[in-house]
C-alpha cells in the first residue's frame, strides 16, 4: 500500500501518478537540455560570423563598442 493513498485497491492510482511525475521529469530535462544546445550552438555560429565578416572588412565590432560606450560616458560625466 502506498503512501499517497490509503487503500489497497488505489496502488494502480499512485504507479500511474509516479510514472507521470517521472515522465515529466525527463520532458522537463529534455527542453532545457535542448535549449542549451541550442544556445551555445547559436552562440558559436554568432562569432563565428562577426570574426568572418570582421575579417572581410575594416569595421571592428569591438572598436565600435567601446567608441560607443565612451562616448556615452562623456556625455554623462559632461567633457563633451
Amino acid at each position: 500500500m502506498g503512501w499517497l493513498f490509503r487503500d489497497i485497491n488505489e496502488d494502480s492510482t499512485e504507479a500511474t501518478l509516479r510514472k507521470m511525475h517521472r515522465a515529466d521529469v525527463v520532458d522537463n530535462l529534455y527542453l532545457k537540455t535542448s535549449a542549451w544546445v541550442k544556445v551555445i550552438i547559436f552562440s558559436t555560429l554568432a562569432v563565428f560570423i562577426t570574426s568572418f565578416l570582421e575579417s572581410r572588412t575594416d569595421y571592428s565590432v569591438w572598436e565600435s563598442t567601446v567608441d560607443w560606450a565612451l562616448v556615452k560616458l562623456r556625455r554623462i560625466v559632461g567633457l563633451e
